[in-house]
């Protein structure tokens, strides 16, 4: 999810601020002057508050730290699969471990 999220906002706010450019510079797109900036500047304040909100909810930390535990995960599902299946509770304490890492991270400890 945190992927979705940070990756939606920073490619919205992208796509956003080209469209802004794009409409003031653009003559046949839109006729009427006063429409077009209106345009541009709600794209433009769109992007910011995406820019904003993916910033200062840090949605980067919480991508990477998912994307960690997700390979960590991987890793100890090789190790099991290795040992062919043996002894599955010993894996219960490194992964119980990996998801409280993750939690920590993505709240910011």
């Amino acid at each position: 999810m945190w992927s979705g999220v940070y990756w939606g906002c920073t490619f919205a706010a992208a796509l956003l601020s080209a469209l802004a450019a794009l409409t003031l510079k653009l003559e046949s797109f839109i006729k009427n002057e006063g429409t077009k900036k209106d345009l541009a500047v709600a794209f433009s304040i769109i992007a910011a508050l995406l820019m904003t909100l993916s910033t200062s909810g840090e949605f980067s930390r919480k991508w990477q730290a998912n994307r960690i535990a997700a390979a960590e995960l991987e890793k100890i599902g090789y190790e099991f699969l290795e040992a062919n299946g043996e002894n599955p509770r010993d894996y219960h304490t490194k992964m119980g471990n990996i998801l409280l890492k993750r939690n920590i991270a993505i709240v910011g400890g």
